[in-house]
């Protein structure tokens, strides 16, 4: 049974939150929550850019809004959250996002896939995050290591 990977976003009383669900059509957990200022417009930038490469479908439209992502772009996404977390400079990891799926960093999806698993897998062995599957220690650690990673990446390129 393969994995269906979802992009939520809710508006609440404390303002918004995106989630990335990961299930199938029985269950679902959540990995990873954002929230914080500015997220909706971070969502929706996400969204264009999913949107343009044909990698999403709308579920729910509303409150929250739901979007399934493809199977090969899912975890892609799981581990850009994870990378955006805390980020400052949301413009530059918004084009970097676009670069990742469509341009000329395309060639680090399976690399980011095998990231996600990675967590899941560490996250098993440490203490849960409150309200999602992986341990807070552990994404606040790749996140650190894949901006780290990123920016040398695309300095290289340059």
């Amino acid at each position: 049974m393969e994995d269906s990977y979802y992009l939520i976003y809710k508006e609440g009383r404390k303002g918004g939150e995106v989630l990335f669900n990961v299930g199938t059509k029985e269950t679902s957990s959540t990995l990873i929550r954002l929230s914080g200022q500015g997220i909706r417009g971070s969502f929706n930038n996400i969204l264009q850019i999913l949107s343009k490469a044909g990698c999403l479908i709308p579920v729910q439209t509303g409150n929250p809004r739901i979007y399934s992502l493809r199977g090969d772009v899912g975890p892609v996404i799981g581990t850009y959250l994870i990378l955006i977390k805390r980020a400052k400079k949301m413009d530059y990891w918004v084009n970097f996002l676009d670069e990742l799926l469509t341009g000329k960093y395309s060639k680090l999806g399976e690399t980011f896939a095998i990231f996600l698993e990675t967590m899941v897998r560490l996250s098993k062995r440490a203490p849960s995050g409150k309200g999602y599957a992986l341990s807070p220690s552990i994404v606040s650690s790749f996140s650190s290591a894949l901006k780290v990673l990123i920016k040398s990446l695309t300095r290289e390129k340059k």
